[in-house]
């Protein structure tokens, strides 16, 4: 058994980037952490194989994602070209806002 921490430095390291960023946003979530503690054990573990694609996961890794299809579509956008999406953005509060302008 490991830590959602360790659990996520592990899937970091395998599979497609969407498959990892999926991974590592759902265990940051459940495990209230920041992404960026994961340079932690990319530093302790120098030289472990995938190490070096932790970085690029990590550049997209946003722990407020609600869903793993959330994550999908978010990266379908970012790897598209398209700027990358606020996750979580307050809608209800957006269109109240808009009708008192």
């Amino acid at each position: 058994m490991t830590s959602p921490l360790r659990t996520a430095y592990d899937l970091a390291r395998r599979g497609s980037l969407v498959e990892r960023v999926v991974a590592v946003d759902a265990l940051a979530r459940i495990g209230r952490f920041g992404p960026d503690l994961l340079l932690n054990f990319a530093r302790r573990y120098a030289g472990t194989r995938g190490n070096d694609g932790i970085f690029e996961v990590l550049s997209h890794a946003d722990r407020r994602a609600g869903s793993p299809m959330e994550s999908r579509l978010r990266m379908l956008l970012v790897l598209g070209g398209l700027p990358r999406p606020e996750a979580q953005w307050p809608v209800a509060r957006a269109l109240d806002a808009a009708r008192w302008t």
